[in-house]
């Protein structure tokens, strides 16, 4: 009777020792593929940091040269406005000496046409004197 029990309780652990090693065994797959899974996100975070390193490097480079042409053109700009204040100024100048000479353009006008207008009452009187003189002859 104890044969037949023991027999049983052996067939049994067998059956459940298998059991577990073919779980173990299923389990050490699942470990050695996540193994080999975490390996290869591993390597793609490593190529990821790499290109992110190199960005930031090519970033850093082009937000140096960014600030140093802004500085130039700051500096070119001062240089322009003051061109543009002098410039300013030069035309306020001769804006204002323009403004002179039209108003001595137009004094000098009026009286050339002054003159002018002297001129013809003189040359006409000199004419009505003249054709007064011939038809009195």
């Amino acid at each position: 009777m104890f044969t037949r029990l023991r027999q049983y309780v052996l067939s049994y652990l067998d059956a459940e020792l298998a059991s577990a090693v073919r779980e173990l065994a299923e389990m050490q797959r699942e470990i050695v593929a996540r193994d080999e899974r975490l390996t290869s996100l591993q390597q793609r975070l490593a190529d990821v940091e790499s290109r992110h390193g190199q960005t930031a490097a090519v970033l850093a480079a082009e937000r140096d040269r960014a600030r140093h042409e802004a500085e130039q053109l700051a500096v070119e700009l001062s240089e322009v406005r003051h061109e543009l204040d002098k410039t300013s100024k030069a035309l306020a100048v001769a804006e204002e000496e323009n403004r002179r000479l039209w108003a001595v353009c137009q004094r000098d006008h009026a009286r050339v046409a002054k003159e002018r207008a002297l001129l013809d009452r003189a040359r006409a009187e000199a004419e009505t004197a003249a054709t007064v003189g011939q038809a009195e002859e």
